[in-house]
């Protein structure tokens, strides 16, 4: 017996019309559900892009400690005090020279760049432009001068060795991988996507719950016209398939109120975080990673929404 189509709209919009509450509900589990999913998707998207850039751009800085905080000191009368600040600032001097020589030197670097105390103010400003009482506090002078190094090799192992090889340089305040930005990044988002996760899991658990009460009790309630349908030889699949479309306008209504939230906060709020700093520049996904995601939500949206209403009706029927 096949299903007519003006049957199969006109059942299913009884359906829904006759259980509002239970539907309204059951549609805004879906939507919370399926919008912590692609949330999820989006913070994992959205850091492997990040670390994508990072791997392009800069891989670490070997940041430089001037042993002498006042150059004025070199200057000054006192004969003592002034060779001793003179022989630092050699010593100083030579160390960066060194360190320049053995990156230029290195087949393993692709370019080295030295960063001096007005190119690194520069850049700070740039960072904190939005901070001025951050600003107000720092000199040109109080900034540390660096060398920014892009390796050959972006490998983990390899940035590893050249943070060991320079650490422990006389001169040298610390040396900072990018990966080490994207490695705090990942476990926030490895964190908040674990989170989203399960909570994602429990609303679906629960939309899933819903939808099978929403068509138990639909089925209850048309159980005198199942029986007489039944009589007259229609087969399972021709009672069940109203009841299957009014789970799946459901579940599809759900994922697409979800892919909406999901498009906002790409639009909206990732550029914020964007704007905290350049650091963060690359989390907002593209068109074609937001229509992947969609896709993915609008799937499970139906897959849902099927799955609970096949086991609801199934079971009446089968019972």
């Amino acid at each position: 017996m096949a299903v007519r189509l003006d049957y199969l709209v006109r059942e299913t919009t009884n359906n829904l019309a006759r259980n509002l509450s239970l539907t309204l509900g059951t549609i805004l589990t879906v939507t919370i559900a399926l919008t912590l999913v692609g949330l999820a998707l989006v913070s994992s998207q959205g850091v492997g892009n990040l670390s994508e850039r990072y791997q392009k751009e800069v891989e670490f800085i070997i940041w430089l400690k001037d042993p002498v905080s006042d150059r004025s000191a070199c200057e000054g009368s006192d004969e003592v005090a002034r060779a001793e600040c003179e022989s630092a600032v050699a010593r100083y001097e030579q160390t960066k020279t060194l360190i320049q020589k053995d990156l230029d030197s290195s087949e393993a670097v692709e370019r080295a760049d030295f960063i001096n105390q007005e190119q690194t103010f520069i850049e700070f400003q740039a960072y904190y432009a939005e901070s001025p009482q951050i600003l107000e506090l720092v000199t040109v002078e109080s900034m540390p001068e660096s060398f920014k190094v892009v390796p050959k090799s972006t490998d983990s192992g390899v940035i590893e060795d050249f943070r060991e090889r320079y650490a422990d340089e006389p001169g040298v305040r610390s040396v900072s991988a990018a990966e080490d930005l994207i490695e705090d990044v990942q476990r926030f988002s490895n964190l908040s996507g674990n989170l989203m996760r399960i909570a994602a899991i429990v609303a679906m658990i629960a939309s899933s719950l819903l939808m099978y009460n929403s068509i138990r009790t639909a089925v209850f309630s048309r159980r005198r016209e199942i029986e007489v349908m039944s009589l007259v030889g229609a087969t399972k699949w021709f009672i069940r398939v109203p009841f299957m479309f009014e789970a799946l306008f459901q579940g599809v209504v759900g994922a697409f109120v979800g892919v909406f939230f999901v498009i906002v906060t790409n639009i909206a709020l990732l550029p914020r975080i964007e704007d905290i700093g350049p650091r963060f520049v690359g989390l907002q996904l593209g068109t074609g990673d937001l229509v992947v995601i969609s896709v993915i939500l609008l799937v499970a949206g139906a897959a849902l929404g099927s799955l609970a209403s096949l086991v609801a009706v199934s079971k009446y029927l089968d019972a």
